[in-house]
């Protein structure tokens, strides 16, 4: 049976509703600031829109730096040497979909468009949130790191995760402790064979105190910062190790940041870092996900991160737009489809670092 000209006025209605929210920022802003991990990529501008679509995202890495460059007299001669050191990343988009339906009788329930407009907007923040636990555990993921490749979630359809880039394990770089393999391949290159591709890592065994988890903050923090690209702006652990750190600064002076991004999540300046807590962050040496994911690891870690090597790509017109409310012929339910193309880039491992193997108490 056709649909009736009430129930074609109701599905032009709830687009139109769903439309106006969408353009207003509401439903991005939403998640974006939902949890720590995001907040700080959204206050620092690395939540970003791709204007154009392609199969996969090219990114662009700089592994040399020029050495070309000189000082020179009067005539000297200056070099011109070509220059090579640089190279192409290719990660693939992902595809992540949900959708909000709205039954007949909520639909009669709530006549009016006021009302109607009300009843959407409870189904939008209640799938917003949906979205928000949702992207929160795949940005945390560990997914198939302890086995022979960083294939991502489900089935490789996730984003790539932050374990996957800032790798715990087989991944050493500077003064870092390799606990596994190298045959970690992320973007299609190997870093066995190009180590300026490999994050830092350390173990974190030997922190027993408060004063020897610092000192492994303290080399990790400054393994990070070696060379040009800045230093961690953002240090995430679980909340075991944030509360061991908290315990080691009893009789100390805290400081805070008091920005938008920390609005509602509780953080500890560390150097120039901010220093917070999430319970999607992993065991980082078991490559096992943290415990809101149902994980069961034995020991904390903590993530060295340089934002500005970072960036949550969305697509365009692929950043949760509703894509319209329609009702089938063979139900009495409006739905509509909300989807997102995402993709976590990373343009400088190296600049990023992971402590693993923290103990759980101080001895």
């Amino acid at each position: 049976m056709a649909a009736t000209s009430r129930t074609l006025s109701y599905d032009a209605l709830l687009t139109t509703t769903a439309d106006k929210i969408h353009k207003s920022g509401a439903i991005q802003d939403a998640i974006s600031n939902s949890n720590p991990t995001f907040a700080e990529f959204m206050s620092k501008g690395k939540i970003k829109k791709k204007t154009v679509g392609g199969d996969q995202i090219r990114v662009g890495l700089m592994y040399q730096h020029n050495g070309t460059i000189e000082s020179y007299s009067d005539y000297d001669q200056i070099d011109i040497t070509p220059q090579d050191g640089i190279t192409t990343a290719y990660m693939p988009w992902a595809q992540y979909g949900g959708a909000v339906s709205i039954s007949g009788i909520q639909k009669f329930k709530n006549m009016g468009k006021e009302a109607i407009g009300d009843l959407l907007k409870e189904k939008i923040t209640q799938t917003t949130a949906g979205w928000s636990e949702k992207l929160n555990a795949d940005l945390w993921d560990t997914a198939n790191l302890a086995g022979s490749h960083p294939f991502t979630g489900n089935s490789a359809k996730n984003v790539m995760s932050v374990p996957l880039y800032i790798q715990g394990l087989g991944s050493t770089s500077g003064g870092g402790v390799s606990t596994a393999d190298d045959d970690f391949n992320v973007g299609n290159i190997d870093q066995s064979v190009e180590d300026w591709w490999m994050n830092q890592c350390n173990d974190g065994a030997g922190a027993t105190t408060g004063a020897l988890l610092k000192r492994t903050m303290s080399t990790m923090f400054n393994d990070c910062s070696q060379g040009p690209g800045g230093t961690p702006d953002l240090i995430m652990g679980d909340q075991n190790v944030f509360e061991l750190y908290e315990a080691s600064m009893q009789d100390q002076v805290r400081y805070t940041f008091k920005d938008q991004a920390s609005s509602g999540f509780e953080n500890v300046a560390y150097k120039s870092a901010k220093f917070m807590w999430d319970g999607y962050v992993p065991d980082a040496e078991l490559g096992a996900n943290g415990v809101l994911a149902g994980g069961a690891g034995t020991n904390s870690s903590l993530y060295f991160i340089n934002c500005g090597t970072m960036c949550l790509y969305v697509g365009k017109d692929h950043d949760w737009k509703p894509r319209g409310f329609q009702t089938p012929v063979d139900q009495d339910a409006s739905t509509s489809l909300y989807l997102a193309y995402l993709q976590l880039i990373c343009d400088n491992r190296r600049k990023n670092g992971v402590i693993f193997d923290i103990p759980l108490a101080f001895s």
